[in-house]
């Protein structure tokens, strides 16, 4: 990926749930697979893995996730992925603690990616009132919404953590969009460079959340132009935007300019008074030239 220009897709909402062990995946006449336990929407869904349950043989078998693939695994050890898991239901409890369903009706490789290792799930949410099957995720903008697991959970705070559970992203939500950019966060980048906390960078990015605290400051359609210190994604000069903030895995660094001008720097102030004191509007010292300098800086953007 040469450069990464988007408009962006806020995210501010981020549900989640946990999974209680003893989940069931069970064979049906309908489906291969039937995976139990989600959460309420597809933007921060959390699993607690390994997910285990009986199948009609008394079998147990565990679900988990290896970058963007939902695996399934019986005690013989034969994994069941891709569009052999076409047709299964995952049923969950949502935030709200009621339950909820979603079914997997298709797996596609994600044609934007090279190579090849993302994979893109369609999912159907069941309304609990009509109990028809509708799709959870907005269209992006090159089509129908599409889903995918996510390895590890999130905070409260909005910190992606390292654990033995999985979550569910829409496609175009800022979790999924961060990978479907290069930020794959169980690879390494240029350099052996791991890019775990690029991932998380990029996701306090595109939510706009300066202070590291899952606060969103963005709405949908922003016009952004994303790029790093590794060169998985470069400034592109025909962008006519100016340089806005530069990003760790904790927000921040410094914000030259908000991204949408009602969020002023006395808000982001109040918000955060110690982490960005003194590096709100000074534009001198807070753009690509100066912070590129800083290691803790990972990505920048334009807006």
């Amino acid at each position: 990926m040469n450069h990464a220009s988007f408009h962006n897709g806020a995210g501010t909402s981020q549900p989640t749930f946990t999974l209680p062990p003893g989940t069931a995946i069970n064979r049906s006449r309908s489906s291969a697979w039937a995976l139990c336990r989600c959460a309420a929407a597809l933007v921060a869904t959390i699993f607690a893995s390994p997910a285990r349950a009986e199948g009609p043989t008394g079998e147990i078998r565990s679900a988990f996730v290896r970058g963007t693939q939902l695996f399934v695994k019986g005690n013989n050890g034969k994994l069941v992925s891709g569009k052999d898991l076409v047709g299964a239901v995952i049923i969950g409890i949502g935030p709200d603690g009621k339950q909820e369903q979603y079914k997997i009706l298709g797996v596609e490789k994600d044609a934007d990616d090279p190579t090849g290792e993302i994979e893109l799930y369609t999912f159907h949410m069941r309304d609990p009132i009509s109990g028809e099957w509708k799709d959870p995720c907005p269209p992006g903008p090159k089509g129908p919404a599409k889903g995918f697991p996510i390895e590890g959970t999130w905070d409260e705070r909005g910190g992606h953590l390292r654990s033995d559970r999985f979550s569910i992203t829409c496609a175009h939500a800022p979790m999924g969009k961060c990978i479907r950019w290069g930020y794959k966060y169980w690879k390494k980048g240029p350099g052996d460079t791991p890019l775990w906390d690029y991932y998380q960078a990029c996701y306090r990015m595109t939510r706009a959340d300066y202070c590291g605290n899952g606060i969103t400051h963005t709405s949908d359609g922003r016009s952004i132009d994303l790029f790093d210190r590794i060169g998985l994604n470069r400034e592109d000069p025909s962008i006519k935007l100016e340089f806005e903030a530069a990003w760790g895995p904790d927000g921040a660094l410094c914000v030259a300019h908000t991204r949408i001008p009602r969020w002023t720097f006395e808000d982001i102030a109040k918000e955060c008074p110690e982490k960005l004191k003194g590096k709100l509007g000074d534009k001198a010292s807070c753009n690509f030239q100066k912070m590129r300098k800083d290691k803790r800086a990972l990505v920048f953007n334009k807006s």
